[in-house]
C-alpha cells in the first residue's frame, strides 16, 4: 500500500523521567496535542483580557475577527458530529481489493503520524453522497494518474454513542511538533550520513529563506508595520513550500 506503515513505528522510545514512565510521557505528548471543540466554544462566551498575551486571547481573536475563523469551532462536520447518531468519511486508496480481502487498513504516511487519511461525506439520499469539496479535489486532481491503477473510495458509516457529542476532540496539527521531531530522532538512524547531511542543509536554507515572511509577522503582530491582507497572503503563499506546515494555518 505504498509508503504505509504499521502503527508500532509511529510510538518511538523516550528517555526515562525521574517523576513518569516512558508510556505517561508519550500519552501526556499526544494529549498535549488534542483540541476539545466544546471548551473553545466556551472559552467564547467568556470575556478575557484581549491584550493579556494568552493562547486563549489568540484563538479569541483569530475565530471572531478573522474571515471564515468560526467555522474553528462551527461547521456543517462538526455540527454533525455534535448531533447525528451517523457520520460518514471516505478513504481514497489505489489498494481496495486488497483491504477488502485482508480487512486491515494501514497509517497514512507523511505528516499524518498514526492516523487513516479521511474526508467527510454527506448523504444527501437513501444511497447517494457527496464529496468534501476538498475531497473531490484529492480525488480527482492529486491522486489522478498517480497509479497504475484508478483511484477509489472506501467509505466509513460511523456510528457515534450519544455520549460522544458532548465531548468533540481532535489533533491540531500545530502541536505536533514534538511528537514529529520524537519520530525523526527514532529513525533518522535510516538516512546515511550524506542524506542526513543534505536534509539538515536544506531545512536550514529553507527556513533562512523564511525569514523575511517570520519578520513580516512579527512586525505586524507587535504593530510595527500595517499590512495589506494581500501583501501578507502573496508572501505566505511564497512561504509555504519552503515550510509547509504554514498550509495548515490557512
Amino acid at each position: 500500500m505504498g509508503t504505509t506503515t504499521p502503527l508500532q513505528w509511529f510510538l518511538p522510545s523516550i528517555s526515562s523521567h525521574p517523576d513518569m514512565t516512558n508510556e505517561n510521557i508519550l500519552i501526556e505528548k499526544w494529549s498535549k496535542a488534542h483540541t476539545s471543540f466544546n471548551e473553545v466554544e466556551k472559552t467564547l462566551v467568556k470575556k478575557r483580557d484581549r491584550a493579556g498575551g494568552t493562547f486563549e486571547a489568540f484563538l479569541d481573536e483569530s475565530i471572531q475577527e478573522s474571515p471564515n475563523g468560526s467555522l474553528y469551532y462551527h461547521s456543517e462536520f462538526l455540527d454533525d458530529l455534535a448531533n447525528n447518531r451517523k457520520f460518514y468519511l471516505g478513504h481514497i486508496t489505489f489498494q481496495l481489493d486488497d483491504i477488502l480481502k485482508s480487512g486491515i487498513i494501514y497509517s497514512s504516511g507523511g505528516c499524518l503520524v498514526g492516523s487513516t487519511y479521511c474526508f467527510p461525506f454527506t448523504k444527501t439520499g437513501d444511497s447517494e453522497y457527496r464529496f468534501h469539496n476538498l475531497g473531490e479535489y484529492i480525488f480527482r486532481e492529486e491522486t489522478a494518474g498517480r497509479g497504475k491503477k484508478s483511484p477509489e473510495v472506501l467509505l466509513f458509516e460511523i456510528d457515534l454513542a450519544a455520549q460522544s457529542h458532548g465531548n468533540l476532540l481532535g489533533l491540531d496539527y500545530l502541536k505536533l511538533g514534538e511528537i514529529h521531531y520524537d519520530i525523526f530522532s527514532e529513525l533518522e538512524y535510516l538516512l546515511s550520513s550524506q542524506e542526513l547531511f543534505d536534509l539538515k542543509r536544506r531545512v536550514e536554507r529553507n527556513i533562512v529563506q523564511s525569514l523575511p515572511f517570520f519578520k513580516l509577522c512579527n512586525e505586524a503582530w507587535l504593530g510595527q508595520v500595517n499590512v495589506s491582507p494581500g501583501i501578507f497572503l502573496q508572501s505566505l503563499h511564497e512561504t509555504i513550500p519552503r515550510i509547509p506546515v504554514l498550509g495548515y494555518v490557512t
